[in-house]
């Protein structure tokens, strides 16, 4: 009788570099979607991927969250945030999912930060 054949190191290999990608690429395109500041439903923004990185704009298109690129080692979102009531001011920002329905992002200038929750949209 035989013993039972051993998968090969490489298929296991290919086996677990997929399933890292796949949750890579799960955890990048999770933002997705249209969300709501909690607090002031009116400030909407949809977040779209494109060429790669994560975008957002608020409801009359104009953009406020750029470069968003997931980050596997912290869990978070990391990016720039366009003031969208002064032109050209920016400022860093880290956004961490806190469920499919819900994130927080953290706005930091200097020694300053703040943090907004946003919610799903319908």
């Amino acid at each position: 009788m035989k013993a039972p054949r051993q998968p090969s190191r490489l298929i296991v290999s290919l086996t677990i570099a997929l399933c890292l990608s796949t949750l890579a690429a799960f955890s990048q395109n999770a933002l997705i979607g249209k969300w709501a500041d909690r607090d002031h439903k009116d400030k909407q923004v949809e977040i779209v991927l494109l060429n790669g990185k994560l975008v957002g704009r608020d409801h009359n298109g104009k953009l406020v969250f750029k470069d968003l690129v997931f980050d596997t080692k912290t869990n978070l979102y990391n990016g720039v945030l366009l003031n969208p009531d002064k032109e050209g001011e920016t400022f860093k920002i880290s956004i961490s999912l806190l469920s499919v329905t819900e994130f927080t992002f953290k706005v930091k200038k200097y020694f300053f930060s703040k943090s907004f929750t946003f919610i799903r949209a319908n």
